[in-house]
C-alpha cells in the first residue's frame, strides 16, 4: 500500500481509490492546499449544493455529504469551506446562524 488512507464511505458504496489520485485532489495540490477527505467532499459536492439551494453553507455540504455515504463531522465543513473559497475554488461561503462550529448539530 503507498499509505494513502482511502476516503471514509459507508458500506455498500463503490470504493473510490486514492484519497491523493482523484482530479479533485490535483486540483487541492496546484491550489497549495492539503488534500483532506473533507476538502475532497466539498469540492465533490458543492455543484450539487449550489444547484438545490443556491449558496454553500457547512450545514448543506454536510448534509449532502451524509446523503452521499460520507462519514464527516458537520463541523468538518465549517473551516473547509472559506479556505476552498479563498483559494478561488468555491464561492463565499453564506454564513447562517449559527455560525460556531458547536452548534451545528
Amino acid at each position: 500500500m503507498s499509505g494513502k488512507r482511502p476516503l471514509r464511505q459507508r458500506a455498500g458504496w463503490t470504493a473510490i481509490g486514492d484519497i491523493g489520485s482523484s482530479p479533485h485532489a490535483c486540483v487541492l495540490r496546484a491550489a497549495g492546499l492539503k488534500v483532506t477527505s473533507a476538502r475532497l467532499a466539498a469540492l465533490r459536492l458543492a455543484p450539487e449544493v449550489l444547484r438545490n439551494h443556491g449558496h454553500l453553507t457547512a450545514r448543506n455540504v454536510y448534509e449532502a455529504a451524509c446523503r452521499h455515504g460520507y462519514t464527516l463531522s458537520p463541523t468538518a465543513f465549517h473551516g473547509v469551506l472559506p479556505k476552498l473559497a479563498n483559494a478561488g475554488l468555491l464561492p463565499q461561503p453564506t454564513t447562517s446562524l449559527p455560525s460556531r462550529p458547536d452548534e451545528l448539530d
